[in-house]
């Protein structure tokens, strides 16, 4: 439920705020059955600094009208406090229940996508947008008529949002929870991530098995591989800024799309550099989700904006820092990385924290209910609520 309520995709239908009303009535049905309730000072300390720091800038910003998004995002981090104590209560790991429920769907969504593209008459139409193979699968009606087949995208709202999350369980199982890797392990992944025919998920799949080889190789010492990896996500941002058009020119010949004619990737682009571009207009405490200046600096350098007033920023860390303003961001990504330091065994924890932040650089979905699962859930040093 924490997943659909996170990426499924009704969010695309407008029911994400019911989703979340849901969850936190099964959350307090939850706390009924559970002697008392177990907080960390972590989980604590980390939910409320970002709760005060959320508040703050929409006082600061004074326009309620931008801010309903705000307020959702508050109530999913109540809702993470409760649901964390009652999964440490019970003495289960969110974390590796989470990658139990992604694998299986993963095994179940590799069927669908060859029957789906086998079957294609059997395809029902739900909405607008979406077609469902026997309400096991759903997929977007513009990426059928676009590329003439269906992307494997589970039951969430866009393959590159599956994508991520087959990404996140990765790192979750085989950096976080250092869990032994087997090859029918790793081949379960890859056809995953390669049915999505997502090219940011592919790409971040690709580098995250390079990095595992070398890791477990021990070709390279811990400084070597975080230099590595931060010497790439640099050298890419670079690129982003000072070479926008070779890093386009070099997309279009990898991966054989052309930005020009395809709005998933031009948008991207455009998210990254422009979007940043934005941000720096409001750098303390951001615009909120009034998208209007962004929108602005595309329609005058493109000719191009968004279609939708409210229509986000698809670069998760980007949005954040537009939104909520860049020390919002920078205590988010630190807390990323305590939360990732007091879960991982015998894996480098900046490594991980970048790898697990590159996930969000193309999937608007840092801030959503199963990220702060991930990055909140902590086992250590309780404080008992009777």
């Amino acid at each position: 439920m924490t997943l659909f309520a996170s990426a499924g995709f009704p969010r695309e239908l407008g029911f994400s705020d019911l989703l979340l009303v849901v969850v936190f009535l099964l959350v307090l049905i939850g706390i009924c059955f559970i002697p008392k309730l177990s907080f960390t000072t972590f989980n604590l300390i980390s939910c409320f600094t970002l709760v005060f720091l959320l508040s703050l800038g929409i006082i600061e910003r004074g326009n309620l009208t931008y801010e309903i998004s705000t307020f959702n995002i508050i109530g999913k981090l109540l809702v993470t406090l409760l649901l964390t104590s009652i999964y440490r209560v019970r003495k289960k790991d969110f974390r590796i229940f989470s990658i139990k429920i992604i694998e299986w769907m993963m095994i179940l969504s590799i069927i669908t996508f060859a029957l789906s593209n086998i079957l294609r008459p059997f395809l029902i139409q739900i909405s607008e947008n979406f077609v469902t193979f026997f309400g096991l699968a759903v997929f977007r009606i513009d990426h059928i008529l676009k590329y003439g087949f269906c992307r494997n995208q589970s039951i969430f709202w866009e393959p590159s949002v599956f994508g991520l999350l087959i990404n996140a369980s990765f790192i979750l199982k085989y950096f976080v929870l250092d869990k032994p890797c087997t090859k029918k392990g790793k081949l379960l992944y890859a056809l995953s991530i390669i049915s999505t025919f997502s090219m940011g998920q592919m790409i971040l799949f690709s580098l995250i098995l390079v990095l595992d080889f070398i890791q477990g190789k021990k070709f390279f010492n811990r400084l070597t591989l975080k230099s590595i990896a931060g010497i790439g996500i640099i050298f890419v941002v670079l690129l982003s800024f000072f070479a926008r058009s070779l890093l386009i020119q070099s997309a279009n010949v990898v991966f054989q799309r052309d930005t020009e004619k395809d709005s998933s990737l031009f948008s991207r682009t455009a998210d990254l550099y422009f979007g940043f571009r934005a941000s720096i207009k409001a750098p303390l405490f951001g615009h909120g989700s009034n998208y209007d200046d962004y929108r602005k600096l595309t329609k005058l350098e493109l000719g191009w904006e968004k279609y939708d007033k409210t229509d986000g920023i698809s670069n998760a860390i980007i949005d954040i820092a537009y939104r909520y303003g860049f020390f919002l961001l920078i205590i988010y990504v630190v807390i990323i990385y305590m939360g990732m330091f007091r879960s991982s065994r015998q894996r480098d924890t900046i490594l991980v924290t970048i790898l697990y932040c590159g996930l969000y650089m193309v999937s608007p979905v840092l801030l959503s209910l199963f990220a702060f699962m991930i990055i909140l859930f902590d086992t250590k040093d309780r404080v008992y609520l009777q």
